[in-house]
């Protein structure tokens, strides 16, 4: 289930937005809260939340909770992503 809601979240336009930054999946931690069964319906509850430079300050980590729930509307899958992305250079920068 956790590639399921790995595929639907890349059908985001936030992350279609992000794809040519990516440089990395750093970190995943997930808890399975309930079961799926054949049959069920899945969506995925995405929402970024935290952003923070690296020392380098060229890179960035960006970290998104991922909530999967069945079609009653049930939590079944709560992870966390923490990607590796580039950072634009500020307009007029170096």
């Amino acid at each position: 289930m956790l590639s399921v809601a790995s595929g639907l979240s890349t059908r985001l336009p936030v992350l279609h937005a992000l794809q040519p930054s990516l440089l990395g999946m750093t970190e995943v931690t997930c808890r399975w809260l309930a079961p799926t069964r054949i049959g069920d319906t899945v969506r995925v509850e995405l929402t970024f939340t935290a952003a923070q430079l690296t020392r380098s300050g060229t890179k960035g980590r960006v970290t998104e909770r991922r909530v999967v729930l069945n079609q009653d509307d049930v939590a079944v899958i709560d992870s966390e992503w923490t990607l590796l992305v580039a950072v634009r250079s500020p307009k007029g920068g170096r």
